[in-house]
Formats: C-alpha cells, structure tokens, sequence
C-alpha cells in the first residue's frame, strides 16, 4: 500500500500493515461499489484514491438528490453509502437521508458510513448509520467490516 494519506491523516507503517492483514482475506482486492454523498467533492478526493486502490469504485454525488437519482437508475446497486452529515444550509441533510433510506424504501438495507470533519464521540453513531469517523484508517476499517459482512453472505 505504500504511503497512503489523506487530507488530514497520514496512514502510519504499523496501520499499513494491519491493514494488509486484513485485506489478505479479500485476496489483492476489495470488489464493493459505494455512493459517496458528499456536496464538496474536493474535500474526500484523496480517501476516495485510496478506496480505488483498494478496489472500491466510489461514485460521488453532491446531493440527497443527486443520490436518490442515481440508486433508483441503477436498481439500488451499491453495497454501501458514505457520506457526510451537514450539506448546503441543513445540517441534518445526511441523517435525514439516512432516516429516509431506511424508513421510506423497505427494499433497500445498506450500510451507511459518515466520515465527517467534527466527530463528537459522546454522541454516539447516528440511527440507521454502520458508523461514523473522522479518520481515514477507521474508514477503511469500517469498509472492510461491510466487505466482509458482504462476503460472508450477512449482507444483501
């Protein structure tokens, strides 16, 4: 993997190598596809290098919207969603959405993450989130947990 960082977070050798141990199980790659909501794209484009390398191919949109549109013109083909909490001027949008995924659209159950800038440990994850994270190493972490959930036939 190499020197992999992020916007704020270097990936230190030890983390490197806990991560390879874990992405043995996979073989040389991680096959999942994720939608990113994120309404600025600038912010994860490194993490969303990172992910690529991997073997996650991460589709970004910049809206609730935006996201709605693009799950229900490919028959919800995703195995996860990351995403951000506050965008534009609501700063529940990615809760709300949350929220809405899972009440609102029986059919389709897949892990959210948030990975945002403020993480407030004392409030806990979020209703209806896998988890949340400020970090891009709990990221992958918590990418891999979906993977193998995914893998192992709990998921889907």
């Amino acid at each position: 993997m190499g020197s992999l960082q992020s916007k704020n977070h270097q990936l230190k050798p030890d983390d490197v190598k806990v991560l390879e141990q874990r992405l043995s199980f996979f073989g040389k790659k991680i096959k999942l596809r994720a939608l990113w909501i994120d309404d600025n794209p600038e912010i994860v484009k490194r993490e969303r290098v990172i992910l690529k390398q991997l073997g996650i191919k991460t589709t970004l949109v910049q809206s609730t919207t935006e996201a709605i549109e693009y799950m229900e013109n490919n028959d919800y083909d995703v195995d996860m969603i990351l995403s951000d909490i506050s965008r534009d001027e609501n700063k529940r949008e990615g809760l709300d959405f949350t929220e809405w995924l899972y009440k609102k659209n029986q059919k389709f159950h897949r892990k959210v993450i948030f990975y945002i800038d403020d993480l407030d440990l004392s409030r806990g994850v979020p209703p209806y989130a896998f988890g949340i994270t400020n970090t891009i190493m709990e990221l992958i972490h918590l990418v891999i947990d979906v993977a193998q959930r995914i893998e192992y036939g709990s998921e889907h």
